[in-house]
């Protein structure tokens, strides 16, 4: 049952590379251990690798197969499989993969421990290797609000000296890369119900000083999990050196919010190439806190 596990987890890997284009398993980790760390982690993966295959496959390969596969030996296969899909968050494709080879193989006569044993398997090497990609990933940050998290590549400096963590408008992070590039996260409070709106909230950030006059502006194609339409508008200036730099600034007004989000690369022209695709990485992961705006627990 063990190699089972383990050879199923080496099979998902090149299919997620194929998919995604990236080694991502840091869903699937967070799905099994949520957000812990410390003596918490420790006990997290020994309830993941251990307690919960044996309470799981009890259940759903053991009491509810059996009573199921008394008349319907593959229907208990499929509703024991879909059933332990939906207890993992959802419509969890190599989740419900799982279930369908672990029913199966108790369809086939293995026993309990069986799957058991192929369940910690599978959870163990999904840690594993979990774990070694996110160390070596991107930095998670939060904000000192709480409302706002967000990952960014490893490779980026913090510049905490150019945060201003208090006041209307302030800089939650400021980050510089290698090459000189330049990336920055604005809260900006007192957005009114007209400026959340649609590109008007730009217009307000540039009356108040926040952005310059800006004319072209647009809907963003990267989508932010519970916002409003996000907007966002690239400009170009020349620098004392004349060197020409690149700015692409994207605006957010969560729903209920009246705060502004606002989030800005700046680069030279010449090394806008990877700094624009750590810059779509890094939007790609943000996620608001709304709950926490309104004083309620995250």
């Amino acid at each position: 049952g063990a190699a089972l596990g383990a050879a199923m987890f080496l099979g998902f890997l090149p299919v997620g590379l194929f998919l995604r284009g990236k080694l991502s398993v840091d869903g699937i980790v967070k799905v099994l251990l949520g957000n812990v760390d410390g003596a918490g982690l420790v006990l997290a993966i020994g309830v993941v690798v251990v307690g919960a295959p044996v309470v799981e496959e009890i259940f759903f390969r053991g009491m509810l197969y059996e009573k199921i596969a008394r008349k319907f030996p593959v229907l208990a296969v499929a509703v024991t499989s879909i059933l332990f899909m939906l207890v993992h968050g959802g419509i969890i494709l190599p989740i419900l993969v799982l279930g369908i080879a672990f029913g199966v193989r108790r369809l086939k006569g293995e026993s309990v421990w069986y799957t058991i044993g192929a369940h910690a398997a599978w959870n163990a090497s999904v840690i594993i290797v979990g774990l070694v990609v996110m160390s070596g990933g991107p930095v998670h940050f939060v904000s000192d609000s709480g409302t706002l998290e967000l990952r960014y590549a490893k490779d980026w400096t913090r510049v905490e000296d150019l945060e201003t963590p208090t006041g209307p408008a302030r800089v939650t992070l400021a980050l510089q890369g290698s090459d000189g590039s330049g990336m920055m996260v604005m809260e900006v409070d007192g957005i009114t119900a007209g400026a959340a709106s649609g590109r008007a909230m730009l217009k307000w950030a540039a009356k108040v000083g926040v952005l310059p006059e800006v004319s072209d502006i647009r809907k963003s194609a990267i989508p932010f999990d519970d916002a409003a339409t996000a907007y966002e508008m690239d400009s170009a200036a020349v620098s004392s050196l004349a060197t020409s730099v690149h700015a692409r600034m994207v605006a957010v007004v969560p729903p209920n919010s009246t705060t502004l989000y606002l989030f800005e690369l700046d680069c030279m022209n010449i090394s806008c190439g990877t700094a624009r695709k750590d810059f779509e990485q890094m939007l790609y992961s943000v996620v608001f806190n709304p709950a926490v705006a309104a004083g309620g627990a995250p």
